[in-house]
């Protein structure tokens, strides 16, 4: 069962623990013994005495009204619930939490889960930062287990980024030397631990999720077949926070309200300032091997890699299912555009995809083009599958695609007052036309020499379904390339914008069908 009240289900806590010496009393008298003596006041007094074991490691859980617009959204079917926050008051909040949750479920699907539960919790809010942590517990498959990921908003320069955000890059070396310390002392996998903390975070690698005390440890979340809190004392972690990171542990030791309004400018988010003498780290001699920190950026490495993002039109479709056997499979991803009229007939095919963790976005109703309705008209084709994506996976949509592609700027607004992104491609398939499994492969493959691609099939023709174990096959054997969701494509430096249409990754030229970032 979910839990979001700031309790840690299914947490191991680490705790230090000072051995206590024991008196034992001898109360009966023996036949040849003589009577015990009693400890006078004063031996008593005098006898030396263990200290409390320290508390709990506990995560600062803030109150969700200190975050305007702040709800939740749930879902249940096909042996997963989740449940996350919807912030009004960040959109760009709200698509980094959902796609860290698509890729914890991806995941799991991916290792043949047979049920998987992702929970949340506020640990941090001011007018400059705000911190989610999600919990992931899975059962069955090959990794049954629990996991951790954080989600860090710096409002400052408007990006989402993730818990090794929170260490300066300079401090990386003397901060791993720092855990595995406290991982030896607490009995705890030490190696492990600074091997993960050498990836990204999860789920994009095996990084422990951060987060804070609300004392101000450092809390460094360990992944596992238990979670382990492993806590880092503020005294001795705090010479090593970024400048950002000493801004999100304020927001969790003294949260203050978020409302969405810019903040004034506090820094790069990622540089620390000079630090007093007495914290002045010693200088690391030329031959020392230096720790290099891990991005801290949520989401893929586009940077590194070609980023595909397959997309499917007018469905779900009743062999939708044959695609996503394929995307488990090979550990890709897919962003479905689905028209309101066919989700109404095949909802439970709908909950597969999202049980899956795969993004899903609107398509209009019933495909009309938009251009020639009133603006009453895209209204209702909009609002109407908005609705029912919300009745049926408990959260509205971040993205649609227009029928045909067609919008112009009548549609562009209303999808703005709708909270809605347009995606358009530039990578198109054409196997609406060819009905040609090869080419429809040749297609998406191809996409792959794109620094940034967004490929449009659709899943209600058999070609198409036919290609996909190519398709996922091979892109999944190119070290080059990465597979995304859209989403996932706009949360670097150039964040996706509502009522703004894109045919790529937000920080690339938009060359394509239609779009113009």
């Amino acid at each position: 069962m979910i839990r979001n009240d700031g309790g840690n289900v299914g947490v191991k806590y680490v705790k230090r623990f000072m051995a206590a010496a024991a008196a034992v009393a001898m109360v009966g008298v023996s036949a040849c013994g003589a009577p015990p003596t009693s400890q006078s006041d004063e031996q008593k007094n005098t006898a030396p005495s263990s200290p409390p074991p320290p508390p709990p490691v506990e995560i600062a859980s803030v109150d969700h009204g200190n975050v305007e617009g702040l709800t939740e959204a749930s879902f249940d079917a096909h042996g997963v619930t989740t449940t996350i926050p919807v912030t009004a008051s960040s959109r760009l909040l709200t698509a980094a939490t959902m796609v860290v949750k698509d890729k914890m479920l991806r995941n799991a699907a991916h290792v043949g889960a047979e049920s998987d539960d992702v929970s949340w919790q506020l640990v941090a809010s001011s007018p400059e930062v705000v911190g989610v942590m999600l919990t992931q517990e899975q059962q069955g498959g090959e990794a049954a287990g629990t996991s951790a990921g954080a989600v860090w908003l710096d409002a400052v320069n408007n990006e989402v980024v993730g818990s090794a955000a929170l260490i300066d890059e300079t401090q990386w070396s003397a901060f791993l030397d720092l855990v595995r310390e406290v991982a030896v002392t607490e009995q705890a996998d030490a190696e492990a631990i600074i091997q993960a903390l050498s990836t990204p975070a999860a789920p994009y690698g095996d990084g422990p999720a951060m987060a804070f005390e609300s004392s101000g440890n450092l809390v460094l979340r360990v992944a596992g077949e238990e979670l382990v809190d492993l806590r880092i004392e503020a005294e001795s972690v705090d010479p090593m926070l970024s400048e950002f990171g000493r801004r999100a542990q304020q927001a969790a030791t003294s949260p203050q309200a978020f409302t969405g309004a810019p903040p004034a400018a506090a820094g790069d988010g990622a540089e620390t300032p000079t630090p007093a003498p007495d914290e002045t780290p010693e200088e690391t001699p030329d031959e020392t091997p230096v720790a290099q920190r891990p991005s801290v950026r949520i989401g893929p490495d586009c940077e590194n890699k070609s980023c595909v993002a397959l997309t499917y039109d007018d469905g779900p479709g009743p062999r939708t299912p044959e695609i996503l056997e394929q995307i488990a499979q090979h550990g890709g991803a897919a962003t479905f555009f689905q028209l309101g009229q066919v989700l109404e007939q095949n909802t439970d095919v709908g909950q597969q995809i999202v049980a899956q963790g795969q993004e899903v976005g609107g398509h209009s109703w019933s495909h009309p083009d938009l251009r020639g309705l009133s603006a009453e008209g895209v209204t209702e084709e909009i609002r109407r599958t908005n609705d029912l994506m919300t009745q049926t996976y408990g959260q509205e949509p971040l993205i649609m695609r227009p029928p045909y592609g067609a919008h112009n700027q009548s549609v562009d607004e209303i999808a703005n007052q709708h909270g809605l992104a347009l995606i358009q491609w530039n990578v198109d398939s054409q196997d609406w036309q060819t009905h040609s499994a090869a080419s429809t492969t040749a297609a998406a493959v191809g996409a792959a020499e794109k620094t940034s691609a967004i490929v449009l099939m659709h899943d209600i023709h058999d070609a198409t379904i036919e290609a996909s174990a190519e398709i996922y096959r091979q892109l999944a054997e190119n070290p080059e390339v990465e597979m995304v969701t859209v989403s996932e494509l706009g949360l670097g430096a150039a964040p996706i914008q509502q009522g703004h249409a894109y045919c790529s990754s937000p920080a690339e030229p938009q060359e394509g069908f239609d779009c113009a970032g």
